[in-house]
């Protein structure tokens, strides 16, 4: 009975635990999928200045749907409402309404989904987007994955622990509960040796079980959920971060003095910790920035 006891606990306990780390696993997946999507079409955009106004209106859009996107994702999973999103007031407010009255949460992701893919398409005929299709191709690849993931994450929550395994699970530990004071009161000599015995025994199983019912289901609202609000957070940083000013242009290379020929560059080439040189760049733009700043004012 014992070792029965005890392999289905620790079953129950590998099971609950796989579930946690596979649930956390697929949202930041989904949430790596999607972020790469967005900036791969940022990086698509044309530079023609006549499309300017076009282009930033279309990053905008990308940015508010993707955010908008994974927002509702993740309300899929824990049941709340409560996640931030980039600001939708820039959007046909119509359309969001429509979508607001959709009672499903599945429809919600795959009708954003279609928003997102319709204005590719529709911005890849106006010009705004010169990759080659071959090569556009790839992001809608990554939003399917993202969304592939986010339904195997909605697996997790829609089928707990079958229920007679968990029922069985807990009538065996009241047994074991009722039968080990018995037992050890036969063979401990004290009462104090009884007690520690029991105690012991019996509360490391039911901690064990407990731990496992607390685990199992990560997606909620609870405080030993997954942190889904972190996550959310996590993804509008760097969407915020992709569509600003920095991000929209690559750094330019100045060649060193000594370095005339890439074969020379390259055995010249020197090693320096990134935090250090990170540092020495900001401060050299402080400087540049301030000494623009004092030449303006003279």
């Amino acid at each position: 009975f014992v070792s029965i006891l005890g392999f289905m606990i620790v079953f129950r306990s590998n099971q609950a635990w796989s579930r946690y780390w596979e649930g956390a696993d697929l949202v930041q997946q989904a949430r790596g999928e999607w972020v790469s999507a967005a900036s791969s079409l940022l990086a698509f955009c044309t530079r023609k200045p006549e499309l300017a106004t076009k282009v930033k209106a279309f990053q905008c859009q990308i940015v508010c749907l993707v955010s908008l996107l994974y927002a509702t994702s993740l309300q899929t999973l824990s049941g709340g409402n409560h996640f931030e999103t980039f600001d939708l007031s820039g959007m046909d407010q119509a359309d969001l309404g429509a979508l607001e009255a959709e009672t499903e949460s599945e429809v919600k992701i795959e009708v954003i989904m279609q928003w997102i893919q319709r204005s590719i398409i529709e911005h890849i005929d106006m010009g705004v987007i010169t990759a080659a299709p071959p090569i556009v191709s790839r992001v809608f690849n990554e939003l399917s994955g993202g969304v592939v993931k986010v339904s195997s994450a909605r697996k997790i929550k829609e089928v707990p622990f079958p229920f007679h395994y968990a029922q069985m699970l807990g009538v065996m530990l009241i047994l074991y509960t009722m039968g080990v004071p018995v037992v050890s009161a036969f063979i401990m000599k004290t009462w104090w040796g009884a007690a520690s015995t029991t105690f012991s025994n019996v509360f490391v199983l039911w901690c064990v079980n407990y731990l496992s019912v607390e685990i199992e289901q990560p997606f909620g609202e609870d405080p030993n959920d997954l942190p889904l609000e972190d996550e959310m957070s996590h993804m509008n940083r760097t969407l915020s971060m992709l569509i600003g000013e920095t991000a929209q242009r690559a750094p330019k290379y100045h060649l060193p003095a000594n370095g005339r020929s890439v074969s020379r560059f390259a055995a010249t080439v020197r090693l320096a910790s990134l935090g250090a040189q990170l540092k020495a760049a900001a401060s050299a733009g402080a400087a540049g920035r301030a000494g623009g700043q004092a030449d303006t004012g003279g």
